[in-house]
């Protein structure tokens, strides 16, 4: 039992986690629009390269969701 996490600090662990996300993305969205206007490819393909990026950015945003719903879970215990 002394190894165990305390609830507290592992809410703030799950924060950090989900604040990670916020500002990851963003960064990475800039990146990828100035990657896209810089190599001039043809509209298609960087359609395709957008949706791409689209889809890897959902698995992200539904990591931060089940992150908030975890530190619900652990808040509402006693």
């Amino acid at each position: 039992m002394r190894n165990m996490i305390q609830k507290g600090r592992l809410t703030k662990n799950i924060e950090e986690h989900i604040a990670e996300g916020d500002y990851q993305i963003p960064l990475l969205n800039r990146h990828l629009t100035s990657a896209l206007f810089f190599s001039k490819l043809s509209a298609e393909p960087a359609r395709t390269v957008r949706e791409k990026f689209n889809f890897v950015v959902a698995s992200p945003a539904r990591r931060e969701r089940l992150l908030a719903e975890l530190k619900e879970n652990l808040q509402s215990q006693p």
